[in-house]
């Protein structure tokens, strides 16, 4: 994470990685509900939409799981 803070900094932007890892799982989660929020309010245009939510993160995934069964959305594994 230290070469993004300073690329960062050298470019005069802030430093694009959050302050800890319940930072990371939470910007993630946020934007995956968001996705597929987005996706769910879109579905009935006619328009077939294929995604990959990927995390080293369990939890999160379970997370876009529940949800995406939640909001109707087809789950597809690779399995």
């Amino acid at each position: 994470m230290v070469p993004e803070e300073n690329e960062a900094k050298s470019q005069g932007n802030p430093c694009p990685v959050h302050d800890g890892i319940q930072a990371t799982h939470s910007s993630y989660n946020s934007t995956a509900n968001w996705l597929l929020q987005k996706i769910r309010d879109n579905s009935n245009q006619g328009r077939q939409i294929r995604f990959v939510l990927a995390s080293h993160n369990q939890d999160s995934i379970k997370q876009a799981v529940e949800r995406m069964r939640s909001y109707g959305i087809r789950v597809k594994t690779g399995k």
